[in-house]
């Protein structure tokens, strides 16, 4: 005998709504005797019957499952992007955060030819309550319906907006700190190699070197937060014959390593700044003074702010302190 909510409500001897609600989980809500409620998931249980999951999602107003969405723009390096540092910390703190809250999490990367449509159909077909994105920038098409539909949606390392929650570390501030760092060791020239002018990290973070640096002399060279095109930009400046720095600042480790790549080329021993206190830079000869980008903190923050929206709170945006790391190499 093939079941459906009538035969079971009829074989039971209840309605067909009591039937819905108890194997939709609104029990409770609807003053549903745990007895009656236990009558019917044990019948289900004898009969290795199991609700239609598309029909107990549209039933329910929290579906316990959220996506983690990651750009391939920001450090898919080789195509492989979470065996990336930052990318594998931030999942790790999103995924083990909302296993403490018994939420499930769908993982997805981004790419600039993705259909919106197939994120958003997740929103719409009851599969998620909400979304994580880890990249450079949220679509500006994205955000309309983000706005539009109401859709929880938070950011990491993505600029705050109307609409949507973000958690960031104050890329402004360190990069300020770092950078008087060098200062007050006496370093007065500088070159700094910066990242996309489409990421709002690396917008805050060139802003806070400016901050410290002011009118002293400093050159700022173009990048793109990878390690091969610092090697390759610093070595060509260093080549057009122009004046040594007194330090070498990137807008994050990887540039860092190239950096220091190319002064050792080059024959060189400047100090080095970076940004994101990455394995690597434990493992190199040459001091490497760092920050922390704390990926596994603001995995865990941004589905804390997620989890608090869901269960009606509102948008957050968090700014987490971030604090100097010295690497003294070996």
């Amino acid at each position: 005998m093939k079941l459906t909510l009538d035969k079971i409500a009829h074989e039971l001897q209840l309605s067909k709504a009591t039937v819905s609600f108890v194997l939709s989980g609104k029990s409770r809500q609807n003053n549903i005797s745990e007895k009656t409620a236990q009558r019917v998931l044990e019948f289900c249980r004898e009969h290795n019957y199991m609700p239609n999951i598309h029909a107990v999602r549209a039933s329910r107003s929290i579906v316990k499952s959220i996506m983690l969405l990651v750009d391939e723009n920001t450090a898919c390096e080789g195509g492989d992007c979470f065996s990336e540092y930052n990318v594998a910390r931030i999942a790790g703190g999103v995924i083990n955060e909302a296993a403490n809250a018994d939420y499930s999490v769908i993982i997805r990367t981004y790419r600039d030819s993705l259909d919106e449509n197939i994120i958003f159909n997740s929103f719409r077909n009851r599969e998620i309550d909400g979304l994580i994105y880890y990249g450079i920038r949220i679509p500006e098409s994205w955000l309309a319906i983000i706005r539009s539909e109401e859709r929880r949606f938070v950011g990491i390392s993505v600029e705050p907006s109307a609409g949507i929650g973000t958690v960031n570390i104050d890329n402004r501030r360190i990069s300020r700190d770092l950078a008087q760092y060098f200062i007050e060791r006496n370093c007065r020239k500088f070159v700094y190699i910066g990242g996309s002018s489409k990421s709002y990290v690396a917008r805050e973070r060139l802003h806070g070197f400016e901050d410290a640096v002011g009118e002293y002399p400093k050159r700022i060279l173009s990048g793109d937060f990878s390690e091969e095109t610092a090697t390759t930009t610093l070595a060509e400046y260093l080549a057009t014959g122009h004046e040594f720095p007194d330090a070498v600042l990137g807008v994050n480790d990887k540039t860092a390593l190239g950096a220091l790549k190319a002064l050792k080329q080059a024959g060189l021993r400047i100090p080095v700044g970076g940004g994101d206190n990455i394995d690597g830079v434990k493992y190199v000869s040459s001091p490497v003074v760092t920050f922390d980008y704390m990926p596994h903190e603001m995995g865990r923050k941004s589905f804390q702010v997620l989890y608090n929206w869901i269960n009606g709170g509102d948008a957050e945006d968090i700014v987490l302190k971030s604090e100097i790391i010295i690497h003294e190499g070996f």
